[in-house]
């Protein structure tokens, strides 16, 4: 079955659940009925789509009546491309919401930048109004451009990380696999937006409703978890004097330190720190620092609209030189712009 087939098998599934669900909302002993607007974003994943609708789907059915009712929107009701290439329809453009309604952002790795104004202001319209808003892997870099995270402690998909430490300085997102704040929610992927639904689900309708949910969809919870580029980029050694060399690269990618320095405060030498790294990562320690760097720079040129100059400066190049012949080396191809 190709993707297309697999889109079409998808959205079938979830429109003959919305048939059962319509018919309910006419029997009053049904209760209040949470309505979810989930827009759509171009680039935004089927796998994060699906994260968000199953949970709400399986707390239907295994409540034998409608707790939630969703459609999808996009800013001019027209497709958005997905992730996987595949043609997305919607049901309707945005329209006006209540409060009781959630709106939930869904966008991916590419495309997180192109909202709109209309969208923008539409998403302020609900924020006025004390409504549920959130955001699913990247979303929550639209909410971010709106505004209405302005008070509030969020996550994002580390994608977006480089352009909203860039572009946020003073607002940093936390690495956590969802976050809540208020009426907003984030999730930077995943589980994550797994679990961002379970809660939503959980002070909706009560822990058994939600746990029951969770069992269901076969989720394993893991307070642990977050997305820091260490897990994300590769596996977290075990080895606590490298770990902590590591964070110490990962906070110096705009100024970096001799390897000397960045292993000052270890009880370590330096012929040590450089079997260290060629035993767990097969490379030295500066090559590991400097595809640190590089990684941070082919995520800001993907997602943001810096120049080549404040991208290479703002990953410890002294200029763009060195950095286009870095990332050739690396990535073997020249820059993407």
């Amino acid at each position: 079955m190709d993707m297309r087939q697999a889109y079409s098998s998808f959205t079938q599934s979830y429109q003959r659940a919305d048939v059962r669900m319509v018919t309910a909302l006419t029997n009053p002993a049904c209760g209040q009925i949470r309505h979810f607007h989930i827009l759509l974003l171009d680039g935004a994943s089927l796998r994060d789509l699906g994260s968000v609708i199953d949970p709400l789907k399986t707390a239907n059915q295994l409540s034998g009546r409608s707790l939630y009712t969703w459609s999808l929107v996009s800013a001019t009701g027209q497709p958005v491309k997905s992730a996987e290439g595949v043609q997305m329809p919607v049901d309707h453009p945005m329209s006006p919401t209540r409060k009781s309604d959630c709106i939930v952002v869904c966008s991916g790795d590419t495309g997180f930048q192109a909202a709109e104004a209309e969208i923008l202001s539409w998403l302020r319209r609900h924020d006025s109004k004390g409504g549920l808003i959130a955001a699913a892997s990247t979303g929550a870099y639209t909410l971010l451009r709106a505004g209405i995270l302005r008070d509030h402690e969020f996550t994002v998909h580390y994608a977006a990380h480089a352009a909203v430490e860039e572009q946020y300085p003073d607002h940093p997102p936390s690495d956590r696999m969802y976050q809540k704040s208020g009426r907003i929610l984030t999730s930077a992927g995943g589980a994550g937006i797994l679990e961002m639904m379970l809660l939503l689900i959980l002070e909706d309708k009560g822990s058994d409703a939600a746990n029951k949910v969770s069992r269901a969809c076969l989720h394993v919870y893991d307070p642990e978890a977050t997305q820091s580029l260490q897990n994300t980029y590769r596996p977290k050694p075990r080895n606590a004097v490298l770990a902590r060399i590591i964070d110490r690269m990962l906070g110096s990618i705009e100024d970096p330190e001799s390897i000397s320095n960045l292993i000052k405060a270890e009880p370590i030498s330096l012929r040590q720190v450089e079997r260290l790294f060629n035993e767990h990562f097969q490379t030295s320690p500066g090559k590991y620092y400097k595809s640190l760097r590089l990684e941070r720079a082919r995520s800001l040129l993907n997602s943001t609209n810096m120049t080549v100059l404040e991208i290479a400066v703002a990953t410890g190049f002294s200029g763009t030189t060195s950095f286009r012949k870095a990332y050739r080396d690396k990535y073997s191809g020249p820059l993407p712009r």
